[in-house]
């Protein structure tokens, strides 16, 4: 007995969805050898002092992009190696926006990684987003800035891309013992603890 063919539309939706899939699977596989080229510096064997140049210039991709993407490799390397594999199938379903907008919930907390994954199945993008920043304590897209945050978002643009992440870290440890959420009083009480001894040093 021969079967009907599916309808036209049905065909194209059926392929369309399997290439997706495709698409952030290897784009992923990208992104591991991206943070390897990176963490490494061998942008610098191609003559390049900014890993941004390297793919900007050489390869033609948005280094933007590519660091929204690679906040998912990193997302899914602080998860336990044993589920590495099934998680990364999973955010690859997902879809790459909602996979970046998980990145930071899977960081913190990689013990609810499946749990997040279902309520962004079930989630559009923004109410997945507005989920992950109230968990998080961030502010809210849409809301004011609070103080010392522009400052802060403009500090962590000029540094070299690779200390991000350190950075972020520096500020995040220094919002905990200075007791505040301003970046700009995290960073006069990084000032103040280091004053004293650098300016002994220095004489």
């Amino acid at each position: 007995m021969t079967l009907p063919a599916l309808p036209r539309h049905e065909v194209l939706d059926l392929e369309l969805r399997q290439r997706a899939r495709e698409i952030e699977v290897d784009f992923l596989r990208f992104c591991d050898l991206a943070a390897e080229l990176i963490a490494d510096g061998h942008y610098t064997c191609f003559g390049y002092a900014d890993p941004a140049d390297y793919f900007e210039q050489r390869l033609g991709i948005s280094y933007r992009s590519l660091r929204r993407r690679l906040t998912v490799v990193e997302a899914l390397a602080s998860l336990p190696e044993a589920v590495q594999d099934e998680a990364r199938e999973a955010l690859a379903e997902l879809g790459s926006h909602k996979a970046a907008v998980l990145a930071p919930m899977l960081k913190a907390k990689p013990e609810t990684w499946r749990a997040w994954v279902q309520r962004a199945a079930e989630s559009t993008v923004e109410a997945i987003q507005e989920r992950v920043s109230q968990a998080l304590g961030l502010r809210p897209r849409g809301k004011p800035d609070a103080p010392g945050e522009r400052w802060y978002r403009r500090l962590l643009h000029d540094v070299p891309p690779d200390a991000r992440e350190e950075v972020e870290a520096v500020f995040a440890a220094g919002a905990r013992l200075a007791e505040t959420t301003n970046p700009l009083g995290v960073f006069l009480h990084m000032v103040r603890e280091v004053a004293v001894e650098w300016q002994q040093r220095a004489r």
